[in-house]
């Protein structure tokens, strides 16, 4: 924006649960009412983000002048409410609100109706926040909501070609990519030990424990089922090591079942001595960076691994599926490795493409060492939160 103002902004996002949008938004919140802006967070206040967010607050108690929480939450029908949509029209004309930015398809059509109540000098402009990879189809519905916005973000360049469907969604000229940003300084402050050491990769060997680290929610989009038929190749093979897994979900029975049935003996809680380990949620990611030697994500879809870009920052070499987005943070020999992805009915078969990764890794150390370094700067380079909130400021024209 031109001059002294700055424009109000609000951060709309409705899931309940918390991942890697939920953070951006919160990230992105932050950076911004730090800089002056005053920002609206709109989420459900018993959301994970709208408990963060007030935890944000009870942290850092001067960002309550810029930065406030609405409890606000939209469903995929609740733009043919007209009295919720005329109410949220309300609230963001009284709010003064320039820039909306979305994060759900929920979000989007209810960001997308509620605007039409609204003058169109007092209507604020739209973005969508897209953090899926999975592609969007061209219905004339979604080309109504997108026609609606000034702007997509997308998280990777994976994610933008999900939602450019040659143009009939909206003119690629208005999709941007700002791949998530990471804060180094503050991810070495949490990782670094009771010394104030900053992370380094752990040194391991043929014959040493391996450590291999995993962290995401239980659902089928991960791909853990992958990561147990990894394990039991490598016990196959002899190799003594422990799967470490950091998340909850939906399939924690189911993959408990499937490690028995694999002959892998599984439990719960970080401390477990288990060859497979269950650590739940972590909010502290700390003690898991620390403890893993090798991380291999199972995903079979993401918009952006937030969770690869930690990987990077605690140096730490990276095994991965060759899909998706993965081959845009993970760069074949230079943090890490790749395999093909898995075809249906392949579960094993798949595993023992990681475990090929993983053996190769255990076998040579120093080559371990060397892509974690390589990792850490590429990481350093390309996924800086300065850079990413650089770029969205230019994005959204404030």
């Amino acid at each position: 924006m031109n001059g002294m103002e700055k424009a109000a902004l609000c951060f709309c996002n409705s899931n309940l649960a918390w991942g890697g949008g939920e953070r951006w938004h919160l990230t992105a919140a932050r950076h911004f009412a730090s800089q002056g802006y005053t920002v609206t967070l709109a989420a459900g206040r018993e959301s994970a983000l709208g408990l963060a967010a007030a935890r944000l607050l009870e942290r850092e108690p001067g960002l309550a002048l810029r930065l406030r929480l609405a409890d606000w939450r939209f469903g995929n029908l609740d733009f043919l409410r007209p009295i919720k949509m005329a109410r949220f029209a309300h609230f963001l004309h009284i709010q003064g609100i320039r820039r909306l930015i979305l994060a759900l398809p929920a979000d989007l059509k209810a960001g997308a109706a509620a605007v039409r109540f609204l003058s169109p000098s007092s209507r604020p402009d739209l973005f969508y926040r897209r953090g899926s990879a999975i592609p969007v189809s061209p219905t004339w519905t979604n080309r109504f909501f997108y026609g609606a916005l000034r702007g997509v973000i997308a998280n990777s360049q994976e994610t933008a070609r999900g939602v450019m469907a040659g143009g009939k969604l909206i003119a690629p000229s208005k999709i941007s990519v700002i791949y998530n940003g990471v804060e180094a300084e503050e991810f070495d402050r949490l990782l670094a030990d009771q010394t104030g050491d900053t992370p380094s990769p752990r040194r391991g060997g043929p014959d040493r424990a391996l450590v291999i680290g995993n962290a995401g929610r239980l659902t089928k989009q991960k791909g853990h089922k992958y990561l147990l038929h990894m394990s039991a190749e490598l016990k196959k093979r002899g190799v003594r090591h422990r799967l470490l897994m950091a998340g909850s979900g939906e399939l924690l029975e189911d993959l408990e079942k499937l490690a028995a049935r694999l002959g892998l003996e599984a439990g719960r809680g970080l401390d477990s001595d288990k060859e497979v380990v269950f650590a739940g949620f972590m909010e502290n990611m700390a003690p898991f960076w620390r403890k893993i030697d090798i991380f291999v994500l199972g995903s079979l879809w993401e918009g952006f691994g937030y969770v690869l870009a930690e990987a990077m920052l605690a140096q730490k070499p990276i095994c991965a599926f060759n899909c998706n987005s993965m081959p845009e943070l993970v760069l074949e020999g230079q943090n890490g490795f790749l395999a093909a992805p898995p075809q249906p009915g392949e579960d094993e078969a798949a595993g023992g493409r990681l475990a090929e990764m993983v053996l190769r890794l255990h076998a040579k150390p120093d080559l371990a060492h060397g892509l974690g370094r390589a990792g850490r700067a590429l990481c350093l380079e390309r996924f800086s939160q300065k850079k990413a909130m650089a770029a969205l400021e230019r994005v959204l024209d404030i």
